[in-house]
């Protein structure tokens, strides 16, 4: 059983039929270009300063250390925001469960824009309460302590181009460089093949990203369940193990947990979690086989005799970008601003990292 969709969104367009953009919003887009052109160049000659006082960058980070081994786990000079200061996270998280679900508010939710809208609104909040409530933080990359508006800039800095930027290029190229494989077929849609299906996604998740995976897999595996009538069950077991659970042997299986990564988790810390991972994968399979056992004999003759008819083997295309996904690996794995490159012993300039994937997204675009 297959289902067509289609899902018309208005969008205004000018007489060309071009997105067109009025004055105001070229203006916030210049201005957030500009901001962010100063953001790098104040990260970068911060970066440049601790380079040039190796010494002072040392003795400042070995402080810090010091306070996390007493379990002060905060730098000296600085003090843990109020757990209330934590209300702007929260407003954002229930506004993307609970607006689409009001009908009030269901259609003003679409809305690019005013997502937009509320999203700065209350990250102006945490700008306002780092700028007079809490006005001190503390930066990992500089080892030093912001006041003020300084602070402000710190917190900007730390958010976007710390973790933001470097984690939306990683979901970036998982997401370009996956979309490159095609993985085509239509196999009988058995509650053992169906199992396979999910746990491959799963082993596979922490290794091509739980985005390339879905990517790779998810075609197949609706192809292969279209001719039956009980198989929604087969998605949502499919975003729990391959989309979610799978992902969390290596930071780049997960992108959030690249966010550790970035914070100085090493880089195979998770891999001790394998039991833990083996365990929730295995119990999840298992209760999915029974569930798929039972509603495969509750299938009609016709639906399954057209299922083992309508037989497509596998093909695979797109191999190379297999490579592509382990050079994003290497990037990650080993260029760290924050640490020499191995056996050369040269730091990686800032965002060398992010340039190199984002080359061999171009590579693989290039080549596919």
């Amino acid at each position: 059983m297959s289902t067509n969709m289609s899902l018309n969104v208005p969008v205004h367009t000018s007489e060309h039929g071009k997105t067109s953009l009025n004055l105001l919003e070229r203006l916030a887009i210049g201005a957030a270009v500009v901001i962010l052109a100063l953001l790098i160049y104040h990260h970068v000659t911060a970066e440049h300063a601790a380079a040039a006082s190796p010494a002072a960058h040392a003795a400042a980070e070995h402080a810090v250390q010091a306070a996390e081994v007493e379990e002060h786990r905060v730098p000296p000079g600085y003090e843990i925001p109020p757990l209330w200061a934590c209300g702007p996270f929260v407003l954002i998280l229930l506004s993307i469960a609970v607006l689409p679900l009001i009908p009030q508010t269901a259609h003003w939710w679409e809305s690019n824009k005013n997502r937009l809208a509320v999203a700065l609104v209350l990250a102006a909040a945490t700008l306002l309460f780092y700028a007079f409530i809490q006005p001190m933080t503390y930066s990992h990359a500089t080892m030093q302590t912001y006041t003020g508006f300084g602070s402000v800039v710190n917190v900007l800095e730390h958010a976007v181009l710390i973790e933001y930027i470097p984690f939306i290029v990683l979901l970036f190229s998982l997401y370009v460089i996956s979309g490159g494989i095609s993985l085509r077929g239509d196999l009988a849609a058995h509650p053992a093949t169906n199992a396979a299906f999910l746990g491959v996604g799963a082993a596979l998740a922490s290794f091509i990203g739980t985005t390339g995976a879905s990517m790779l897999l998810i075609r197949p595996l609706l192809q292969t369940n279209s001719e039956r009538r009980h198989n929604r069950h087969t998605v949502i077991f499919f975003i729990f193990l391959v989309s979610n659970c799978g992902g969390l042997l290596l930071p780049i299986g997960d992108p959030p947990l690249f966010l550790g990564y970035l914070r100085g988790v090493r880089f195979t810390w998770t891999l001790g979690l394998f039991k833990e991972w083996f365990l929730v994968v295995a119990a999840l399979l298992a209760i999915y086989f029974v569930w798929d056992w039972l509603a495969y004999r509750r299938e009609e003759v016709r639906d399954i005799q057209r299922d083992e008819t309508r037989v497509e083997k596998l093909s695979l295309r797109g191999r190379k970008n297999f490579l592509y996904l382990m050079a994003i690996v290497v990037c990650v794995a080993l260029v760290d601003p924050s640490k020499p490159l191995p056996l050369i012993g040269v730091r990686p300039f800032p965002f060398m990292r992010e340039l190199l994937m984002l080359a061999i997204v171009l590579l693989s675009l290039k080549t596919t």
